[in-house]
């Protein structure tokens, strides 16, 4: 058994779980491969579908939260990979209670930075499924409900060289999902 943020995770379960991102990441090389051999219009709609790699130098941090109901605890999960795809580490873990879906997502994106700048990581891009967190994040959206998550999250964002708040569609995102839910 494996322990993270008081929580025991079964080793099976971390190895099927990091045997499926590896198989993820070699069928979405080899479809890049095939996408760019063939220009027909359903290859390029599959080229804008698929997880790509941060650039040279760069890691990419994608994350995902799980809200059930304001009485349990939100959950949270992210997997990080550099500019060759290859795996830096991935994470579950519990967060606070939150009010919502949205400030699961924040909460989740916090805890996500404050990972990798306990983890001496330089320049980061953070990838959610969220829209609405990451217009949030890019100054696109001013919610005030959601003031205090900006703050902090900036506050940590802060303390690393470069970060950058990108988001991804679902689809793309669904490792994480499925981290963030288990």
């Amino acid at each position: 058994m494996l322990l993270y943020q008081h929580r025991h995770l079964n080793w099976k379960n971390v190895l099927i779980n990091a045997r499926s991102d590896a198989e993820e990441w070699k069928n979405a090389e080899r479809q890049e491969t095939d996408t760019f051999q063939c220009n027909s219009v359903s290859s390029r709609v599959r080229q804008k579908e698929i997880w790509r790699v941060p650039p040279e130098h760069w890691l990419k941090c994608n994350v995902d939260a799980s809200f059930i109901n304001t009485q349990e605890p939100a959950t949270a999960g992210w997997v990080v990979r550099d500019a060759n795809g290859g795996y830096q580490g991935a994470v579950q873990a519990q967060g606070y209670k939150v009010c919502s879906p949205l400030e699961s997502e924040l909460q989740a994106i916090l805890m996500a930075i404050q990972y990798c700048w306990r983890r001496g990581y330089k320049k980061i891009i953070i990838e959610s499924d969220c829209k609405q967190a990451i217009g949030i994040l890019n100054d696109k959206v001013l919610p005030f409900a959601s003031y205090n998550w900006k703050r902090e999250i900036r506050w940590w964002a802060d303390k690393i060289q470069d970060i950058s708040f990108q988001w991804i569609n679902w689809e793309d995102n669904k490792v994480i999902d499925v981290l963030a839910r288990l």
